[in-house]
């Protein structure tokens, strides 16, 4: 659990400077400076990097607490309360389904995990090809 909020806290922490970024390339470009000036590729990249580190580092961890592994009857039992093997199991999206305690079936996977994984992976392509754009356009 420790690890889930960290992963969740360094999202957080390394997604503000992308957004204190953009607000400082809006004042900068109202001033009329170029926008290429101002954001340089050598500091996009590490936090395109660290961004993406934080995806896989919140997919892993998603994988190893609720993929069904070397005990699949473990992994239901602490998370849906049956003593069963799983009924499904995909790796994209993230989904392990086990049957309930109480009947029918349930997604063992929390409902934020796929869409966090995504989102922040896109924020690092974009970061990372706005890194591209940047250097390609920059003026010696």
């Amino acid at each position: 659990m420790l690890l889930l909020l960290l992963c969740l806290l360094a999202s957080v922490v390394f997604l503000g400077p992308v957004f204190l970024l953009l607000r400082r390339v809006g004042k900068l470009a109202k001033r009329g400076w170029p926008w290429t000036e101002v954001v340089a590729p050598r500091s996009l990249i590490p936090l395109a990097l660290v961004v993406l580190t934080s995806a896989f580092a919140l997919y892993c961890y998603a994988w190893l607490k609720y993929s069904p592994g070397l005990f699949p009857d473990d992994t239901c039992m602490s998370n849906a309360g049956s003593k069963e093997y799983p009924v499904f199991h995909s790796g994209l999206p993230l989904s392990t389904v086990c049957p309930s305690a109480y009947g029918g079936a349930v997604d063992i996977v929390p409902v934020w995990v796929n869409p966090v994984t995504t989102a922040l992976a896109v924020v690092s392509v974009v970061i990372l090809t706005g890194a591209c754009v940047a250097h390609l356009t920059r003026r010696h």
